[in-house]
């Protein structure tokens, strides 16, 4: 708005007449008349409605009174019409007002009128919404920098992330390549998704005989013998990976020089993003030794079981076709004895009385190593009562028991999931042998007792995953004549005697019995003893 121009067509007016400056109500914003001392000397109906009803009472008055006006920097300017106005000089400034309600931002432009009163126009313009909308404008652009400038960050960062990230991925299939490339134990292979192979390790190289360059593109079926070719096992391979996922399969390969190998194979399908076969990953592994070294073992146990048979025939043999010369052995020994024991003479007695101690100590013999190798077989197995197999067993020795006034002290057995024939022999043994190595002068005794414990609780050494299992642990200790414990595992062996047979009859087999009947109950057993008082024999049996 050009105030001058303004001033310059309104009338004079008398410094001591009324304001007759009327022309600006014809002005579009609010505006007042001035003097030199800042005292209002006319106002328009914008002003009165920019400023309020109190302000049409404000002709005569000093301008300050009415309202404060603030600068850019907050700071009131109360002196404004004695600075402004005195100074004559137009000037356009902003202000901000504060009226009752809210503060608006004025532009305030002042101009003097030439007359004789040298009085002075001040129109006020609300420029509040666009000083406001300007902020806000400012204010959006600087957001609006801000998100760029935290947008540019962020893809810096991710950028960089991604960089670091692509090479981690770079190194990462670098070192897996190499890995696969130098693993020589395994043939790793990829295939297309026609089997045509895409690439090929130092692995294959060793297990297969062809190089990289012989190899690549070519079906993975030549690795296989003309008969699983002929009936398209490599393609069944092919269709079950496709189909599951995964086939794996054993059996005999073809190397390039012709010669096999026992191959143990996974073929694994990949798969794109969408689920669709793209290939196929082919291990291979050379087990060719432990393929041989399985046939020997199946070799080994059809002798074993053929020889088994063998053992079993010379059982029966032995029970059966041994024992009948040694029945007539002893027959004829007693006939002669008693038909011709008048004709013989001390000599002949004796060799005849020795003929057939001998016989009977075969026989006893024969009849120890049947035993013995039908323990070999584990029997039935049922829930054994222990307890009631001891008591049979001492009713079979009661004529020993008395003979030698022996006491047995027996406390708690617990049941045995075993063969009940075996259990017997295993107590018939260890009470007869402990009756038979009795001291002449002192009355045997023989206590039994078992419990129950764990592993880890005992005094055997057992393997670390039997610690925590539990045993019947059951001790069976007489006051005999006992024994050196060097000889303690040797007591166990078949025929070992520490006694000679005068002093103590026996096969020498019965612990060996005994032994056998805890292995097949897969349990463990050991000995203790002193010379002269007595031996304990420590027998584990899984509860």
């Amino acid at each position: 708005m050009d105030l001058e121009n303004i001033a310059d067509a309104s009338p004079v007016v008398s410094s001591d007449n009324s304001p007759n400056d009327s022309f600006i109500n014809l002005l579009p914003v609010a505006a007042c008349i001035c003097n030199t001392s800042g005292v209002i000397k006319n106002i328009n109906q914008k002003a009165v409605e920019l400023f309020g009803n109190s302000f049409s009472t404000s002709i005569g008055t000093p301008i300050s009174e009415h309202f404060k006006l603030y600068n850019a920097k907050n700071a009131c300017v109360t002196d404004y019409s004695l600075t402004s106005l005195s100074d004559g000089i137009d000037k356009t400034i902003e202000l901000t007002f504060q009226n009752k309600d809210f503060p608006i931002i004025l532009k305030s432009s002042i101009a003097t009128i030439k007359n004789e009163a040298g009085s002075t126009i001040i129109c006020f313009e609300d420029i509040t919404d666009a000083v406001r909308a300007q902020q806000a404008l400012l204010e959006s652009e600087h957001r609006y920098q801000e998100l760029i400038s935290s947008l540019e960050r962020e893809i810096e960062n991710s950028t960089a992330e991604l960089k670091n990230k692509n090479e981690a991925l770079q190194r990462s299939e670098e070192r897996y390549h190499k890995m696969v490339d130098e693993v020589e134990d395994y043939a790793i292979l990829l295939l297309d998704k026609e089997g045509l192979i895409q690439n090929w390790n130092k692995g294959a190289e060793k297990i297969k005989g062809y190089s990289e360059a012989e190899i690549i593109g070519k079906n993975f079926r030549l690795f296989y013998l003309p008969e699983d070719q002929a009936s398209k096992l490599p393609e069944r391979l092919i269709e079950h990976a496709r189909s599951s996922g995964k086939a794996v399969h054993e059996g005999w390969r073809m190397r390039k020089n012709g010669t096999r190998f026992w191959a143990s194979v996974v073929i694994t399908a990949l798969h794109d993003e969408n689920g669709g076969v793209i290939g196929f990953a082919k291990v291979t592994r050379d087990l060719t030794d432990k393929k041989l070294a399985e046939d020997k073992l199946k070799r080994y146990a059809e002798e074993l079981k053929f020889q088994n048979s063998e053992l079993q025939q010379f059982a029966y043999v032995a029970s059966h076709d041994l024992q009948e010369p040694l029945r007539k052995i002893k027959t004829f020994s007693d006939l002669l004895i008693s038909k011709y024991e008048n004709a013989l003479d001390e000599e002949g007695r004796n060799m005849l009385l020795r003929m057939q101690v001998a016989s009977d100590r075969m026989k006893v013999l024969i009849t120890d190593l049947l035993n013995y190798s039908r323990i070999s077989k584990m029997l039935d197995k049922t829930l054994v009562n222990t307890g009631k197999e001891v008591e049979d067993v001492l009713i079979d020795l009661d004529t020993s028991i008395r003979d030698k006034k022996a006491i047995i002290n027996i406390k708690q057995l617990y049941p045995i999931y075993g063969n009940s024939t075996q259990i017997r022999q295993l107590f018939q043994n260890l009470i007869s042998n402990a009756l038979k190595f009795s001291k002449p002068d002192v009355t045997p005794s023989i206590d039994i007792s078992a419990r129950i414990v764990h592993g880890y609780e005992t005094d055997f050494k057992l393997p670390d995953e039997k610690l925590q299992n539990q045993f019947q642990y059951i001790e069976v200790s007489d006051n005999g004549i006992g024994f050196e414990q060097q000889y303690a595992e040797k007591i166990f062996q078949v025929f070992q005697r520490l006694h000679g047979r005068e002093e103590y009859k026996g096969s020498g087999i019965g612990l060996s019995i005994v032994q056998k009947v805890v292995e097949s109950h897969n349990g463990y057993i050991k000995a203790e003893g002193k010379p002269g008082e007595g031996a304990t024999f420590k027998i584990l049996l899984p509860f």
